[in-house]
């Protein structure tokens, strides 16, 4: 099967899945809300399309995530594309933070099955550069490195190429930063609208919690998802947005809004009350 992929770490979007026909109408109509609004309150075209494509993309990269970190519920991903396109108000998340968060916490669950190919490893070392040359994304992009070189170590580590790639996107991502001068943290507190994203953040939190087990198949492979993975993958992507609002402070913490609320979702069973 693996010979036939063209990437190991892509994952079918079936519109066959509910959840996955959710998702696509759930991001075109959070983009053409945030357009609708945009345009009645300012009549920028400009500004109405950006937030109507940031807003559909959060949304859709949020659910994405969030199905890595909780494969076994599809709910949950519903709830954090819904919540990523909601606190948008705050200002609008970064995609580069997000995609690198997203596609590394994908390579440490791995709910594929399958170690990244040699096509996926130099997509990701492009990404990395790409996060780092945004005004957010340096912590990301180095995160991204980093799952690539822990992804060796992890329970059915990864082939011994995905080291010197991983050590690769970990320079792309300082390189490209320093070419645009934005290596210098600028930390402060939340402001205004932040405060929200806040809400999100300690709800967030929660989701450090070990999953007993995952019952869900690998898309790839005959077997299911590694509980263990799925704990890492958590603990990862709590790091990185933490490490992002730490970089850069209330900026940060809207950048990483998106995953914030995938991870807030993801936390919901764990706040639920045992059965008695």
């Amino acid at each position: 099967m693996a010979s036939q992929l063209n990437s190991a770490i892509g994952r079918p979007l079936d519109p066959k899945y509910r959840s996955n026909l959710f998702i696509m109408v759930m991001a075109l109509a959070a983009g053409a809300a945030w357009f609708v609004w945009k345009m009645a309150t300012e009549g920028l075209w400009d500004e109405a399309f950006f937030r109507a494509f940031n807003a559909g993309m959060a949304a859709f990269l949020a659910w994405a995530l969030a199905r890595e970190l909780d494969p076994d519920r599809p709910w949950t991903a519903g709830v954090a594309g819904i919540v990523a396109a909601s606190v948008i108000g705050a200002g609008p998340p970064s995609l580069w933070v997000t995609a690198a968060v997203m596609l590394g916490a994908r390579v440490v669950s791995r709910t594929t099955g399958l170690a990244p190919q040699r096509g996926d490893l130099i997509a990701m070392v492009i990404l990395a550069a790409l996060a780092g040359g945004s005004d957010p994304g340096l912590v990301a992009g180095v995160a991204l490195g980093s799952a690539l070189v822990a992804d060796r170590w992890l329970p059915g580590g990864a082939r011994a190429i995905a080291l010197p790639f991983g050590l690769a996107a970990i320079a792309a991502a300082v390189g490209a930063a320093a070419v645009w001068g934005i290596l210098r943290p600028s930390p402060g507190l939340p402001e205004g609208p932040e405060w929200v994203i806040v809400a999100a953040a300690v709800i967030g939190l929660a989701a450090l919690g070990r999953p007993r087990e995952c019952r869900a198949p690998c898309d790839y492979r005959d077997e299911r998802v590694d509980a263990g993975r799925v704990r890492w993958a958590r603990l990862w992507s709590v790091t990185v947005a933490a490490l992002t609002f730490v970089w850069l402070g209330g900026p940060g913490l809207t950048a990483g809004s998106a995953v914030w609320a995938a991870l807030a979702a993801v936390a919901l069973p764990t706040m639920r009350r045992p059965r008695t």
